[in-house]
Parts: structure tokens; sequence; C-alpha cells
């Protein structure tokens, strides 16, 4: 089945505020049945303007198809790179 990871970014300092959601991508080798762990690379744009420019927490939310409501899927983040424009 499919896998999705989303992104939040978030300022810790200002309690009760919802974040900045830079969207979800799909994790194209997930419904794959090679059973070996395949690299891919997720690219989240974050926008110049707006609430993002002040974060301090970068949360990821791994969004599972219906078939993964029994078992949870196997995913990890091995980087996580940050380049500036």
């Amino acid at each position: 089945g499919s896998i999705a990871l989303a992104v939040w970014l978030k300022d810790s300092a200002s309690p009760g505020a919802s974040g900045v959601y830079l969207g979800e991508q799909t994790i194209d080798s997930a419904g794959t049945p090679s059973g070996s762990p395949a690299m891919e690379t997720l690219v989240f744009a974050v926008p110049a303007a707006g609430k993002a420019k002040d974060f301090n927490e970068i949360s990821i939310e791994v969004l599972p198809d219906a078939g993964h409501t029994r078992v949870g899927p196997r995913v990890a983040i091995v980087q996580f790179e940050m380049t500036p424009r």
C-alpha cells in the first residue's frame, strides 16, 4: 500500500500556534514487493515569507494507507538535510 510523509514547522515559543504545514508526499517504493530497503529523497519547500521564517521544531507525520491499520509501516529517516536557497 501507499505511505506518505507530511512535514510541519512549529515555533515552540508560541504555544497554541498551529505551525506551518509544508504538505505531504507519497513514498514511491512503499508499494513495491521487493522486501529490501529503498532509498528515496523527498523535497519539501519552505515558504520564503510568512510564519515559516521562525521555527525551532520540525514534525514528520507518517500517513499510512488503510492496509497498515494493524501493521505499522517500516519507514526510517536516514538523513535530514536543510539546504538554503
